[in-house]
């Protein structure tokens, strides 16, 4: 029987989102008003559209598609585009804790490698400036649960278990508690 062990993940300020969405149409809109006639002449008009239309929906799915869970013994957490999968037994829930990253510059994700960046929003792949290597779902820079891999790689998690109408905690000990500890 597959045990599992859902986390919440503080969804974040879709306020950005919807900027970065905007400016997406635009700039596709404006390059089918650049190009008109030359694209009404041809075929490339129907990509340019599908394209105007795709590009804002792939930043939406990026956004949205965020978890975090424990099953059968394996930290899954999907992070926009991006996923990872760790077998508990790699990680040191004694040594997790809850950090701030803007009082903690040296945790911060980097350069991004493969992922979703924004203000406020940074999900996937990162490396820190030491050259670490980061996988990352945060939402909200103020409590972020960092946890090491035995690899060295960091997970940085915005996950929370709701305990009042805008009150999010979670603490390494519940991890832990999931890890079996």
């Amino acid at each position: 029987m597959s045990t599992k062990r859902d986390f919440a993940v503080i969804p974040p300020d879709m306020r950005m989102a919807a900027i970065v969405i905007g400016i997406t149409v635009l700039v596709c809109m404006g390059a089918i008003v650049v190009t008109w006639s030359e694209l009404v002449a041809s075929r490339g008009l129907w990509w340019v559209v599908a394209l105007a239309l795709i590009a804002p929906a792939m930043i939406v799915a990026a956004v949205m598609r965020r978890r975090v869970r424990i099953e059968d013994g394996v930290l899954h957490v999907v992070a926009g585009l991006n996923q990872t999968r760790v077998p508990l037994s790699e990680l040191a829930p004694d040594d997790a804790r809850i950090v701030d990253l803007e009082t903690h510059p040296e945790l911060r994700p980097g350069i991004k490698t493969f992922g979703t960046a924004m203000p406020g929003y940074q999900a996937g792949h990162f490396r820190q400036v030491g050259g670490g290597k980061v996988f990352a779902l945060v939402t909200d820079r103020r409590k972020v649960l960092a946890l090491r891999e035995n690899g060295g790689r960091l997970l940085l998690l915005l996950i929370g278990l709701l305990t009042g109408a805008n009150h999010h905690d979670v603490t390494p000990i519940q991890l832990g508690a999931a890890h079996g500890n």
